[in-house]
């Protein structure tokens, strides 16, 4: 989901605790050089006096915060892609996507509250009721809706879906990938970033690779 678990905020908090405490903290302590004259001059700490505990305390920390950024940062197919052709986002298959190709690859855009979530008939896919406020893509439909979507845990990286959540759903035409589920100030980003997208991806086919038809 958009927004960071508890989990993973907790594991953010403490590596920047760690990269801190590593920083700010003594170096141990060392003998006294013997003093060479009458007037000797205080010498400046050089990045090489670094101890070797203080540099392993910073790489061990800086190696927890950039694996919870990573987590913080694990995005789905449609929020991984650019708003330009310039370093196009790629999935799996190496093949890449922008913006206004994510929009046309949509078959359902909506944006309103979960009502309910159930195991779907088959493996590793859910059933989502919802109430739907806003009709995005298509721009009309029912008030009600139930999606068979895949099962947003399957890969033991996204949150599950939950009851009373208000989302942001961009349902691929593709069903083999994972609807993008954005909630809070993510879904604000993502309203924005569609709304800024939406004339080009009105003239955007989308690709054959994107629908699953490819050769």
């Amino acid at each position: 989901m958009a927004e960071p678990t508890a989990w993973e905020e907790e594991r953010l908090r403490a590596a920047l605790a760690l990269i801190g405490d590593a920083v700010a903290g003594p170096d141990p302590v060392t003998p006294a050089a013997p003093l060479t004259s009458l007037n000797p001059v205080r010498q400046s700490a050089s990045p090489a006096s670094t101890s070797p505990r203080r540099r392993a305390l910073i790489g061990v920390a800086l190696a927890a915060g950039v694996l919870c950024a990573a987590l913080l940062t694990n995005d789905s197919w449609f929020r991984d892609t650019q708003s330009g052709t310039a370093g196009p986002a790629e999935d799996e298959g190496g093949v890449g996507q922008t913006y206004a190709e994510g929009i046309a690859c949509a078959r359902l855009i909506v944006e309103g509250d979960v009502l309910d979530v159930r195991p779907a008939p088959r493996t590793g896919r859910v059933l989502l009721t919802f109430a739907v406020a806003d009709w995005i893509k298509p721009g009309r439909g029912r008030s009600t809706i139930e999606l068979d979507l895949v099962d947003p845990t399957a890969a033991e990286v996204e949150e599950p879906f939950g009851k009373g959540q208000h989302l942001l759903l961009v349902v691929p035409v593709r069903e083999d990938l994972e609807a993008d589920a954005s909630s809070g100030t993510e879904l604000t980003r993502m309203r924005k970033i569609i709304d800024s997208n939406w004339a080009e991806a009105a003239r955007t086919e989308c690709p054959p690779h994107w629908k699953g038809t490819q050769s």
